[in-house]
């Protein structure tokens, strides 16, 4: 009877142990790399900008709380946001969803200043491996070998999205064409919900193969404000990579998994993912050509001003630089506080003529010429943070100080294919100018416009100014049920000393 009674005791507690155990628990909870799984989807989500049940599987990833370190609230300071997070994967893509649940009486874009970061929209960091401690980027820059992009939604009905970085492993020439982004307000209820839903394509992510086990970095960081400047801040972040300052080394470990065969077993097997350039559906048969590029480089004058290392189609910030290769698109590439020209071909490969100059004015240029086959637009941001004679700035001021008919030469670029080599390089001569007759002319009578829906951003700005610092507190998903965990062996353990006990005393 005894042994009965104790058999039972013992058998009542593992099954509570067990039905803890089965508690769905996050497996790290800190501001740095911590570990999510997401899983695979056999159907892919219409990203639509609506959330349908069961789209992304049948639970979310997380949703914001601030009791778990996961999540900064430096920006937050009343701990307001409320938002879920949503993903999974199929063999073509990765698929992510916000649903944030604002408090604000509007839900509010980019004004007249241009800067999304400032409003409401989802920033967020993709970096195409596993985060380490080689993942570090110049202090104060805010672009580097990641990706980062950003989403907003215009006037309620336009969902805007841009490019703030590319990494090195994605193809050259990626733009925010690349990759898919919708988004929708209900402002129907009490509290505006706004649902933003990405689509990145494996073949232009950076991410070389993928399959269950598959692991690379993300972080996220989600603006609910009316203006961050001019209001105050409300942004919360996930992982300490994004606000403040760049540091793709603490981005969160993504691991994929869920694929199974039709036995139900886990699928084993690693797809390999070829990058494709940006813009194109299809790698180019081509390979780049950039001459001899030693020569080419020797032969640059003496007096020559220099940009390196320029890279395609990136969005503009503090101290960066940029050639847009379609100047109809000026706008998508943040250039409110950027100088440049847009610049026309010459018989020349890879020799320029300047059309246009253009200089910070706090909203992109409108072009009064023509845009031509061709076109380009040469774009160098001045960082004034500390200095206007920063290095910066003053390759800025000498673009801009150019004339109408100057001539800007590219070293080691490629236009057909919209690649460069290492160690390209851009330079003017002051004073040096096309010859008359050497003129390209337009084939089209197409004026740029201003962007309405324009995300670009002040110096120093696709983040806050300061470094997040703040941990949360106890972890909810995580320790709790470990420690819960704890609880219940000791109180099993109690339960049998003390039936063993009596059974003892009575014994005697």
């Amino acid at each position: 009877m005894k042994k009965r009674i104790l058999a039972s005791v013992l058998s009542a507690a593992l099954v509570v142990l067990m039905a803890v155990a089965l508690i769905p628990a996050t497996a790290s909870a800190a501001s740095a790399n911590a570990a999510v799984t997401i899983q695979y989807n056999s159907v892919a989500p219409k990203v639509d900008g609506v959330l349908n049940t069961g789209e992304y599987g049948l639970m979310k990833v997380h949703s914001v709380d601030y009791n778990n370190d996961e999540f900064l609230s430096a920006y937050d300071q009343n701990k307001s946001i409320q938002a879920d997070f949503y993903a999974c994967w199929t063999d073509e893509s990765l698929y992510m969803c916000w649903v944030v649940y604002s408090e604000l009486d509007d839900y509010y874009a980019p004004d007249n200043d241009g800067n999304m970061w400032e409003h409401c929209c989802i920033q967020y960091i993709l970096l195409p491996h596993v985060p380490s401690a080689d993942d570090v980027i110049t202090e104060g820059s805010f672009y580097g070998d990641f990706f980062e992009g950003g989403v907003c939604i215009y006037n309620k009905t336009e969902s805007v999205k841009c490019n703030w970085s590319t990494a090195n492993a994605q193809a050259s020439g990626l733009t925010a064409d690349d990759w898919d982004f919708a988004g929708s307000i209900d402002d129907s209820g009490e509290q505006i919900k706004a649902i933003y839903e990405v689509r990145m394509p494996w073949n232009k992510s950076g991410v070389t193969s993928v399959g269950n086990g598959t692991q690379f970095g993300l972080s996220y960081a989600i603006a609910d404000q009316e203006d961050f400047t001019n209001v105050e801040p409300n942004m919360c972040e996930w992982q300490d990579a994004i606000l403040g300052s760049k540091q793709p080394k603490n981005c969160g470990v993504i691991t994929l998994a869920g694929k199974k065969d039709e036995s139900g077993a886990d699928v084993s097997e690693i797809i390999e993912v070829s990058q494709v350039a940006g813009g194109n559906e299809t790698s180019k048969d081509d390979e780049p050509s950039f001459g001899n590029l030693d020569e080419l480089l020797a032969a640059i004058p003496e007096n020559a001003t220099k940009a390196t290392d320029v890279p395609f189609n990136t969005a503009i910030t503090a101290g960066s630089t940029t050639i847009v290769t379609d100047p109809t698109a000026i706008g998508d590439y943040g250039v409110n506080w950027a100088g440049g020209a847009l610049l026309a071909p010459t018989s020349e490969a890879g020799v320029y003529k300047v059309v246009e100059i253009f200089t910070p004015t706090g909203s992109a240029p409108v072009f009064s010429s023509e845009i031509g086959e061709g076109y380009i637009v040469l774009v160098l941001h001045g960082d004034d943070s500390e200095s206007k004679e920063s290095e910066s700035c003053l390759l800025r001021d000498s673009l801009t100080g150019l004339e109408a008919g100057n001539l800007v030469h590219f070293v080691g670029y490629d236009f057909e294919t919209a690649t460069r080599a290492e160690g390209s390089v851009v330079y003017w001569v002051a004073g040096e100018m096309a010859d008359v007759n050497d003129v390209s002319e337009p084939e089209e009578s197409e004026v740029s416009e201003p962007e309405e829906s324009e995300v670009s951003e002040e110096p120093d700005a696709s983040a806050a100014s300061e470094d997040p610092s703040e941990a949360g507190g106890d972890e909810k998903g995580g320790s709790l049920v470990w420690l819960w965990i704890v609880i219940g062996v000791v109180v099993v353990a109690a339960v049998v000393a003390v039936i063993v006990l009596m059974g003892k005393k009575k014994a005697k």
